[in-house]
């Protein structure tokens, strides 16, 4: 394999750890929100049709806002106050949700999901397709003269994590020449 080939792979691998890095635990978009919409909303949803009780999951105000009983479904950072909370451990079939004729219950890890998400705030969160795009923070590094431009930054410290020690930061296309010898060299 060509020297240029195999410093644009490694880039592409450097980047690719880079860019999938594991959210952190009790991501709304990824881990709650789903997990309502699949168990919660067909009765406690957008359709007011269909929504018992007046609990509505899908907009935080009203999860957390004081029910006809007095009380709340989420009282984020409360677990013994969260009606939720209570309900998605109970094993009593007239208490516990979703109830048992919904036929989609919850696992053990869907549960404790969901507490760990009420304990920490319950916040809910935009859909990361209607927020606006936020130009990363370019990073510091260690070694300046081997970022060439504001992307080779995140290159670097992938390279200063893995401590690897060479001084490339190659970027396909810096020449047309090499450019075509990396586009010659793929079609072998």
């Amino acid at each position: 394999m060509s020297s240029l080939r195999t410093r644009f792979l490694r880039n592409i691998a450097s980047a690719c750890l880079i860019l999938s890095a594991t959210p952190a635990a009790g991501d709304f978009s990824r881990d709650i929100q789903p997990l309502l919409a699949e168990h919660c909303y067909a009765c406690h949803g957008p359709d007011a049709q269909t929504r018992k009780s007046g609990l509505r999951f899908d907009l935080r105000e009203g999860a957390i806002r004081e029910l006809k009983s007095g009380s709340r479904a989420i009282v984020p950072g409360d677990l013994d106050e969260s009606e939720m909370i209570h309900r998605i451990f109970s094993e009593d079939p007239d208490e516990m949700m979703p109830p048992p004729e919904f036929r989609k219950s919850l696992s053990n890890e869907d549960r404790i999901k969901l507490r760990n998400w009420v304990r920490d705030g319950a916040e809910y969160e935009q859909h990361w397709s209607f927020r606006a795009v936020e130009k990363p923070k370019v990073p510091a590094v260690n070694r300046e003269d081997w970022a060439r431009n504001p992307i080779d930054h995140f290159n670097v410290i992938a390279k200063e994590k893995y401590k690897d020690t060479t001084s490339e930061v190659y970027i396909i296309g810096n020449t047309e020449m090499e450019l075509r010898e990396f586009l010659l060299s793929s079609e072998a």
